[in-house]
């Protein structure tokens, strides 16, 4: 431990650091702060103020799948920073940082949390990089034991992924004794985004069957099905009993879950395969002491245990959804006696404090293992395709409709050769007019980026030296290849 003290590690999250919806990564983050040095890699910075970290080192676009742009940066970040280890948080942004960590030469840990190994991995053009990936890098981290057999399907090592689940700080999410009266509503409560994978409308249909019993719905998080449920609970004559709260800071959310009797949560999978890893807003909501209605998905049977610390149903399955929300509305007692298992589950297997510690054990040996600045790409599958295969990946994330609005307006409206991060004075504008937008209006603002915006996005640009002097890496593993000078010559080679 008195080593890490002195290390200095890159925490990398693309494209933003930090979403609203991922305080799970800030919560590792901050608790690392006391061991080591940290510098946050991430393509843009928002919601400091609620995630603040001491270091922020912007990268290019470029650096995702131009090796010049990457070992240029590389360069930088080793001049100013000396970093020993890359964690990528998510498989979409090892995939950005695999340019990086072959020029910093240094060891990278991956962590998978659901979607990026459901469905982004799925994705053809994904495929040859995923497969590099799991061979370039030295470990894997999944949040969940379906995810770690996921990525092993994929073509993982076995012996490169382990399990660490995401930990609660049970500290702001203590236990609450919570009344076994009947004399008011029971209150149920549904935190997450407000997406089809969640099962909203899944879990509406259900409660529609139980209007004769009395509960209300209250709702925390913001998404494109806000309108259906809207438009289901009028339609079925119960709108008065759902309760929107919108995006709430962590001490509101503990607020909702202190008035709450139920955690709600039926997770279904995706048409498109997606799976949820292990919901953090569930364990949260464990820890407080609310037993838990969820589906067999993903990494949920892995930490709620049918008939100790809530129910399961199978995804889809009306019918014993509804006789599990019936029985807990029904009966507060048992929804004490669940609740209180559910807390102490936590406390014995889902602390932060032992995430933490398994996080910095991997650090230490893998630095040990591995020296920095030593890596090269010896026994690495690298395509001399790879930097295409990236871009192309890029371009299909904004033509699927995977994007965010700030991607969108950077591809379409900025120079797409320009390397200096900081953007124009209306671009930055853009962060903070964002945060006093209805999601609803963001999500119709997106919707038609989507149709009448991304047919026109510019294309991928490489400098004409990229391609051969990747040719050359790819022949001597890295070992006395030096990036070709670009002061004179900047004529781009565009990526179709």
């Amino acid at each position: 431990m008195n080593q890490l003290n002195k290390l200095k590690i890159y925490q990398a999250k693309t494209a933003i650091f930090l979403p609203w919806s991922q305080p799970f990564i800030y919560r590792l983050l901050d608790k690392l702060k006391p061991h080591i040095d940290q510098i946050v890699l991430t393509r843009f910075h928002e919601n400091g103020d609620i995630f603040p970290m001491p270091i922020i080192e912007l990268c290019n676009k470029k650096t995702f799948f131009d090796p010049i742009a990457a070992q240029k940066k590389a360069q930088q970040l080793q001049a100013k920073h000396q970093g020993k280890l890359i964690h990528a948080h998510f498989g979409y942004t090892a995939i950005n940082m695999m340019f990086l960590k072959i020029f910093l030469r240094v060891p990278m840990i991956v962590t998978f949390g659901g979607k990026d190994l459901s469905v982004f991995a799925q994705r053809p053009e994904a495929h040859s990089p995923f497969i590099q990936l799991f061979d370039l890098c030295e470990k894997f981290v999944a949040v969940s034991d379906s995810l770690k057999q996921q990525a092993i399907d994929l073509g993982c090592p076995e012996d490169k992924i382990v399990t660490i689940r995401r930990g609660v700080p049970t500290d702001q999410f203590p236990y609450k004794q919570r009344s076994t009266s009947t004399d008011k509503p029971c209150n149920i409560l549904m935190v997450s985004r407000l997406t089809k994978k969640k099962g909203h409308l899944f879990a509406l249909k259900a409660l529609n069957k139980l209007t004769h019993l009395d509960w209300q719905l209250h709702l925390v998080g913001e998404g494109e099905e806000y309108a259906p449920i809207i438009r289901f609970a009028k339609k079925n004559g119960f709108a008065s009993r759902l309760h929107f709260h919108g995006v709430l800071p962590i001490e509101k959310v503990y607020e909702q879950m202190q008035k709450a009797d139920i955690l709600l949560h039926p997770s279904i999978t995706g048409k498109d395969g997606d799976q949820e890893g292990i919901p953090n807003a569930l364990v949260e909501a464990m820890s407080t002491g609310l037993p838990i209605v969820g589906t067999h998905h993903g990494g949920i049977p892995e930490v709620v245990i049918h008939n100790q610390t809530g129910f399961l149903v199978q995804e889809n399955d009306q019918k014993h959804l509804i006789y599990a929300l019936q029985t807990l509305i029904e009966n507060p007692t048992q929804r004490l006696a669940l609740g209180k298992a559910a807390s102490n589950y936590v406390a014995q297997h889902l602390s932060l404090d032992d995430q933490v510690s398994k996080y910095l054990d991997l650090y230490q040996s893998l630095i040990e293992q591995y020296p920095p600045h030593t890596r090269n790409c010896a026994g690495t599958n690298l395509s001399p395709e790879l930097p295409m295969q990236l871009a192309t990946i890029h371009r299909s994330a904004l033509t699927s409709g995977d994007f965010s609005i700030a991607e969108v307006l950077e591809s379409a409206l900025l120079a797409p050769a320009k390397s200096d991060v900081k953007h124009p004075l209306w671009f930055r504008l853009y962060w903070r007019i964002k945060k006093i937008i209805p999601f609803r209006v963001k999500f119709a603002i997106k919707r038609m980026l989507f149709r009448f915006f991304v047919p026109f996005v510019r294309k991928d640009v490489f400098r004409e030296q990229s391609i051969p002097f990747w040719h050359e890496i790819c022949a001597n593993n890295l070992d006395g290849v030096s990036a070709p000078d670009t002061s004179s010559s900047l004529d781009p080679v565009h990526h179709q």
